[in-house]
Order: C-alpha cells, then structure tokens, then sequence
C-alpha cells in the first residue's frame, strides 16, 4: 500500500499590526474585582474569547481599500472574531512600534474580562531554534545549535513565563499553542539534513520539554501542542508514530501526560473540517475504496474532524488521559463561494473524488496562500465530545510567505512552495496567490479572497448573509407532493416541490440517503418552489428538507420528506419562514397549516425492545441537558442497530441552535448518530454499531445537549427529563423506532 511520508504543512506565522495608539492599556494599575479559580477540563467552556485590538487594525486596513458595502459589512463582522496572538520572536514579547507585547495584550484581555465570567486568551509560542525544519517560509532567527537552545531558554521561555505567572493575570485562562510544526517534522521528515539534525541534537525535544515544564508552573495556563493535520500524519503508519514520539516526550515532563491538555491539528493550514460528499473513506466504486484515489493516496483520514477523533482514540489507547481535549484550527478551510461541490459523481475513483472534494487545491500538500481557500467555521466552543474548540489559531489574512525573495530581517526565506509559477515535486502548481508578502505581514488580496468565500458564509453586520431588497410576501399555494416521473429512463430524477414561505428569497435543497442525516446540499439559491434532483439510484430511498432564506439568513430545515426512486414521495411540510426584514408594514402571518386529524389517545407499543433511561445531570437549569440510555433486546432475535432511533424530547427555549455531543458509549462514540428537529434529539446507530443480540443491552451511551451560546435550559416542562431517575429505568416517555416504526414508548 503506498504511503506518504513527507508531506507537510509549511508554517504561515505571526503578523505585525498596526495599532491605534490609544487603544493601549497601562501595565499597572489594575484595580477590577478578580476571582481565582482552578484549572479545567475544558478552559473554552463558560467562557468569553479574546479580541485582538491588533487583529482589528489589520482588518480595518481592508475595510479601508475596499468599496463594496456588502463585503465591508462581512469585514466589519470578521473583526468580533478572536484569533490568536503569536509570539514568534523574542522581540514580540515586548511588542514593536507595529504591534502590541505581551503584557499589553494581557492588559487588554482584563479589559475584555466581564466580571467574574472567565475569559480565553490565545498565544503561540513560537521560536524554536532551528524552526520549521522543512520550510523556509517560516524559519526563525535562531539557530539549530546548543547555544540557540540555551537563548531559547533564558531570553524567550523565561521571560514569558515570568509574565504569564504575573498574579495580575492570574484569573485569565491563557491557552497557550505549543511550537507548531515541530514534532511533526520529526516523524516524516528526516530525509531532510536540517530535521535530521533537529533529531540527533534533540534540540526540538528539549525545547519543547523545557516550554512545558515552565508553563507546568502556571496553574491557569493551558498546553496545546501542535500535531500536523490529516493530509500530513493521517495514514495509520503516520499516525502511530506520531503517538509514539509525543508519548515519549511529554513522558519525560515535570507532570508527565497530564501536562498537556490536549492537541491542535491544521494550525495555519486549509485542510477542510469535514468532507461533506466523502464521508467514507473506504467507499468503493468499481470495487475501489475512495481512499486509494490519487488525491488521497491511501490517506483514511479526509478532514480534520474525523482525524482528530481517530487521533484522540490513539492517545487514549496508549494510556494518555481521556480527559485530552483537541483544537482544530479553522481560520482558513472553508472552501466555500460559487465553486464549492454539493455531490460526487463518476464511474471511477479518481473523477468521484475530483468531483465531490469541498478542498480544491491540486494536492494535499500545497499549503502557502492557497487559492479558492475561504474562511471556515468561527471559533466555537467544544462542538463535539473529543473537541475543546474551533479556534482561528492563524489569524485569517497573515500571509504564508512570500511569493518571490523579499530581503528581511526575521530570518524569513522564500519557499518555492509560495511561488505560483513553480511545480512541486508532485507534478502540480503550487496553487499560490502571486504578490504574497513575507510569512505573517498582512495580505490583503488573500483576507478579501478568505471572506468572499468563507463556509459557512460571514454574517454582516446587520446579521444577513447576503443583503438583498426586502422581498415582497405572496401568498402561499398549496404545496405538491414531491413525484418521480412515471417513465424513468436515463438520468433518474426526483421533483421535489414544496409550498412559498412568506418572506423567502430563495431556498436551499438538501439531501441524504438516511432520515437522521447527514443532509447535504445538492443546490442552493433556488428561486423558485420546485428543484429536479438527478444521478439517483432506482429502488434507493432518499430523504429531503428545505430552508427558506432571506437578507436576515436561513430557516431551520423543514421536515424531512422521504422518497424511493421509482415510488410516489411524501408530501414535506413548508420550510420554516426566515425571519422577515423589518419594515414599517406588519409582519405577514405564516400561511397557517391545515388542521390535522384528531389523534387517538397514544397507546404504548408491545414489542421485545425497550429503553433504560437515567438523567445525567438533575439540574434542570444548567447549560446542559444530558440524557443517558440504555437499549434492551428482551427478545429472541438479533437487531440490527442501525435500524433503530432512540428520540428524546424536550423544550426549546430561545432561537440558539442545538449542539450535541456524545460523552461515552459502550458501543463507541462513533457508532452514535445524532440529529434535532425543535422538539427532540434523535440518536441513531451506523452500521458499525453492529447487531443486539437477544437478551443483550447496548450499554450506556452518555449524550450531552447544550445551545451554541452555552446559555442555561429550563428542562422542567421537557417530556422526556426526569430527575428522579438516577439509575438506569424503562422509561416511556423516550421513544424507539425500528425502521421507522414505534416500537417503544408514548409520544407526546
């Protein structure tokens, strides 16, 4: 099997800002009501993120040169975005005549601080001797030598960790990003003579070692050491040894694997989050997985989602803390605009591939100042189980490295990887936007090209996507069923209809092949209420659902609507309105929906499968809802997990989105599915997940619900919360369908 042992993610690093003068704060003085606390788990849970004033600069710098409204309203909103500050030589510590030090931006974080409420403030420490042994974009002022080390030592880790324990900044929870792309040079890339030296000296290993050890001694600074990305250190080779070298190195720190608290992977780097049309690499077409393309190399691993999963399985495995905790770096892996795939088509590998990847660059290993690239998910917190956070560790418009030799005084050398007329040695252009400054000065061609194609698409600042006229409400008709043409020949096709929802400019149409998802776009920008969704499969089922949207954004999804190839569909209810743009007039009223028919009192189902449940968490007005089940086949035959959905319900205050995560699951967290409607969480199975045998239970599977704000619940009228149940009861007020049937419990 081939594998990749030398691709590698050239270093993009920090950037000098302007600054408005008066936006500093003095170093004393301080005099704001601070409350100590310990270290946690998670420091992202709970609270607020810093602002960067410099990163604000820069960006008001663009919004400066441009003239269209509509891309200076999406700046406007980039600026509230927290990135991280680098601390990429020893003379940022102090800061320069163009950017805040250390202490400023500390300053400045407690005047960010709202009360007791904690915050977030991000640093890279970035200054290893010999740095980025494989680039040149990024090289560093120090040398590969002992005495670089011991300057290293004593004139750039001292003296940052003399400020950070400052008591000052005691009740910061400063996230600290540890020397990026460094251990990983170390496993794939000692065919180089400079990381073969970064190896043999142990210079890379010590420094990090001594970093870690100081930082040790700071209770409220947390350690995120950075670890590649999928396209570097995701083959299984790659990958367990990586897990063998950081074991063997953070081993021998003062608090051995419990001093760091997790990872980062795609620091600076475009590697998309999730693949939305691959998302299975062993996928075959004509009797090929997906994985052996040309583009993926055997590489199991297509985004950073699925790898930082795999990743933090590996650790766990090799006895390193479950409490370990990942950021993945998402300023810059977007791949959203015009161009960006809804599906994968083609009768072959390498054309399915091609044609569904959101990651268009020509190979994996192009990294310096991708084009088509576009700002990817805003920092959010622990948005799945082994996630502490999305962060945006590369702050969106820092230059990667220049595009031709540009003399300097930082150490910073042009890479050919930079220059967009060079072809690398995969056979490809490098895929780089020409006029590129030196790695970290600002580059306003690529921020204006990363905010036009972001994805998800940058919010104005009025709150709408796209701003647009005020459409005029119609009335709404009645709604046709969706219908497959009587004749199928050649190209299958389903028409999916639906009712106009007042307000609606157009609508997004979404598909999967499972009830419980995941949906993915197969056409977008839809003006009218009819879209022909074609290269279906006869005899497969496929599920639907709509959202409206206007100037003020989407709808949620309307209900799902299933249909087989080859069948009459069911009818799917109207998208949800999206909120109208105010105007002096009235609201219109949403087109009422008809009266259904009584329903008879619910009766519970008799049948072999029941649902053990226990409430997680009794407090029914903290920030989570966590529902533990448990199901039991009492039957005298196996049961196929992925033909049964469990449904919890509850009440939904506010109109935040709902996030799920799955804590622990017997039968592997990545076997549990989730989905939400506004009325209660599905969890489903994947066919990994196996069968039930019969008298056989799944085991715990421990599901946590919150708001994307992390704002508290009122769980007291949900149906399905009981507080009583500490242990593990059937429970009839949690639903089970096994193929879409209920099968246990009573709906509300």
């Amino acid at each position: 099997m081939k594998t990749k042992q030398v691709l590698r993610k050239g270093m993009k690093y920090a950037f000098a800002l302007s600054l408005v003068a008066g936006s500093l704060l003095p170093t004393t003085g301080f005099t704001g009501k601070i409350s100590a606390e310990s270290h946690v788990d998670n420091p992202y849970i709970g609270a607020t993120k810093y602002i960067s004033p410099d990163y604000a600069a820069f960006v008001d710098s663009s919004i400066a040169k441009v003239t269209d409204a509509k891309l200076k309203a999406k700046m406007q909103t980039v600026k509230s975005f927290p990135t991280s500050v680098w601390l990429d030589r020893i003379a940022a510590i102090n800061g320069t005549a163009d950017n805040l030090g250390l202490e400023a931006h500390l300053d400045q974080v407690l005047a960010q601080k709202k009360g007791d409420t904690p915050i977030t403030a991000e640093f890279i420490i970035y200054d290893l001797p010999g740095r980025d042994c494989h680039a040149l974009a990024s090289n560093g002022e120090l040398p590969l030598t002992q005495a670089g080390l011991e300057t290293y030592k004593k004139d750039y880790v001292d003296k940052i960790a003399e400020i950070l324990a400052n008591p000052k900044y005691k009740d910061i929870r400063i996230v600290t990003i540890i020397e990026p792309d460094s251990l990983p040079n170390l496993v794939t890339n000692m065919s180089d003579p400079k990381c073969a030296q970064a190896k043999s000296t142990g210079i890379y290993e010590t420094g990090i070692q001594y970093t870690i050890n100081k930082l040790n001694e700071i209770p409220n600074v947390y350690k995120y050491v950075d670890i590649g990305h999928s396209g570097w250190l995701g083959w299984d080779n790659n990958r367990s040894a990586t897990v063998s070298l950081y074991t063997n190195v953070f081993r021998n720190t003062s608090k051995g694997l419990s001093s760091v608290d997790g990872f980062i992977t795609n620091t600076a780097n475009s590697t998309p989050l999730v693949e939305p049309n691959l998302t299975d690499s062993n996928l075959n077409i004509n009797g090929q997985p997906i994985k052996s393309s040309k583009y993926y190399e055997w590489n199991p691993y297509f985004d950073e989602l699925h790898f930082t999963e795999g990743l933090h399985r590996d650790f766990v495995n090799a006895g390193w803390p479950s409490t370990l905790g990942m950021l993945i770096d998402t300023g810059r892996n977007g791949w959203g605009g015009p161009n960006r795939p809804t599906k994968a088509t083609g009768n072959d590998i390498n054309s399915y591939v091609n044609s569904g990847r959101v990651d268009r660059r020509d190979h994996r290993g192009n990294w310096c100042n991708n084009s088509g690239a576009g700002m990817g998910t805003p920092p959010e917190t622990a948005p799945a189980s082994h996630v502490d956070a999305y962060v945006w560790a590369k702050p969106p418009g820092a230059s990667d490295g220049s595009s031709s030799l540009i003399p300097n005084n930082e150490g910073k050398g042009f890479d050919r990887m930079c220059d967009p007329t060079y072809t690398t040695s995969d056979g490809v252009l490098t895929g780089a936007l020409p006029n590129a400054p030196i790695s970290g000065a600002w580059f306003h061609d690529q921020f204006v090209m990363l905010v036009n194609n972001a994805y998800p698409a940058i919010k104005a600042a009025d709150g709408s996507v796209d701003p647009a006229p005020t459409p005029t409400p119609t009335p709404t008709p009645t709604p046709e069923a969706p219908a497959v043409p009587a004749d199928l020949q050649g190209k299958l096709g389903v028409k999916v209809t639906w009712a106009a929802s007042t307000g609606a400019q157009s609508y997004t149409v979404k598909r999967a092949t499972s009830e419980a998802g995941p949906f993915t776009t197969v056409a977008s920008r839809v003006t009218g209420t009819e879209y022909t969704d074609t290269d279906l499969t006869n005899g497969t089922t496929y599920y639907y659902v709509i959202s409206a949207t206007n100037a003020n954004g989407s709808s949620k999804d309307s209900a799902v609507v299933k249909v087989t190839v080859g069948s009459k569909a069911t009818t799917p209810t109207n998208p949800t309105d999206p909120t109208p743009t105010p105007d002096p007039t009235p609201t219109p009223e949403p087109t009422p929906t008809p009266t259904p028919d009584p329903t008879p009192t619910p009766t519970e189902p008799a049948g072999d499968l029941s649902v053990l449940y226990r409430a997680g968490d009794t407090d029914p007005t903290n920030n989570a809802i966590k529902p533990f089940f448990n199901v039991k086949n009492n039957g005298t035959t196996p049961v196929k997990l992925s033909d049964l959905k469990i449904r919890y319900y509850f009440t939904k205050e506010g109109n935040q989105d709902m996030q799920s995560a799955v804590d622990w699951a017997q039968i592997g967290n990545d076997n549990v599915l989730r989905t939400f409607t506004d009325k209660y969480i599905e969890i489903g199975f994947s066919p990994a997940a196996g069968t039930l045998a019969a008298g056989a239970q799944t085991g715990e599977i421990q599901v946590r619900i919150n708001k994307n704000d992390w704002s508290n619940h009122d769980e007291s009228n949900d149906y399905s919360f009981d507080p009583t149940k500490s242990s593990y009861t059937e429970w009839n007020k949690v639903t089970l369908f096994q193929n879409d049937q209920l099968v246990w419990g009573i709906e509300p």
